[in-house]
């Protein structure tokens, strides 16, 4: 058996020309996949934005429908996360 094979003419070059279109094709397939990778990272990144906008909005509302009540929490929150807190603190304790 010999190390080299004989092709017909025109054979090398079409063998040559679809390694070529392979290579591209992996390294589409290599692209593709780092996209979708940094994809899936975007959309963690958004469904977590999502989830404190909604937390907020869920506040807001609450502020909003309680009248007095809002007023006792903005007085004593201090902070953002404060005010969060005590807002989440006077929902959950059965006042909202």
């Amino acid at each position: 058996m010999s190390d080299f094979e004989v092709m017909p003419i025109g054979t090398a070059k079409r063998l040559a020309e679809l390694e070529a279109e392979r290579d591209a094709l992996k390294q589409t397939i290599h692209d593709e996949i780092d996209a979708s990778a940094t994809m899936a990272t975007l959309i963690e990144r958004l469904i977590a934005e999502r989830d404190a906008l909604l937390a907020d909005a869920e506040r807001y509302r609450w502020l909003r429908e309680k009248n007095g009540v809002a007023v006792d929490v903005i007085v004593f929150g201090t902070t953002h996360g404060d005010l969060d807190a005590a807002i989440d603190a006077v929902k959950g304790g059965g006042n909202g």
